[in-house]
């Protein structure tokens, strides 16, 4: 199960436009490098991207992170430069770049992060009620289901949907 999966269509477009708007900030240095500790791996959602942002995190750590060139170089001795879509898409993410002010640049990135931590709360629920479930306390699900639709926007819990009370 894809985290972004649990998203309608634009919110996943939308999360992976600031991502791509990151990866080139990067790459065309109209984004502080440094900027990269603020993000993880894993608050990138597509293996591409996430293939991507630890490649150039990897290099800025190591202190030989120059932009797209070392990236290309990196991703492909590391034989991942096919994966991610190859030269072009880097260069793509680069040439769709822009310098940023930095309330932009934490825009994204608040964004980036928001929708990570949404997805880490939904994969909490559902540990929850299946945890629930496996003690039978299926009133209580119920309960928690009927909550939840109401008052979290945009959750899904297709686990308990399928359960017969």
């Amino acid at each position: 199960d894809d985290n972004g999966s649990i998203y309608g269509h634009s919110v996943q477009s939308e999360r992976r436009e600031h991502e791509r708007r990151i990866l080139g900030g990067f790459m065309s240095h109209h984004i502080p490098i440094e900027t990269c500790s603020k993000l993880d791996f894993n608050d990138f959602e597509g293996k591409d991207h996430q293939i991507i942002f630890k490649g150039i995190k990897e290099l800025h750590k190591r202190q030989l992170f120059l932009g797209l060139d070392s990236i290309v170089f990196e991703l492909d001795r590391q034989n991942f430069l096919n994966r991610v879509g190859g030269k072009d898409y880097l260069q793509e993410l680069t040439n769709n770049s822009y310098p940023y002010t930095e309330s932009l640049v934490n825009m994204h990135l608040r964004f980036i992060k928001s929708v990570s931590r949404r997805c880490e709360l939904r994969q909490e629920v559902r540990d929850f009620i299946i945890n629930l479930r496996e003690n039978e306390n299926q009133v209580f699900i119920r309960l928690i289901e009927e909550w939840l639709n109401k008052n979290v926007e945009n959750i899904e819990l297709p686990i308990v949907r399928n359960v017969v009370f």
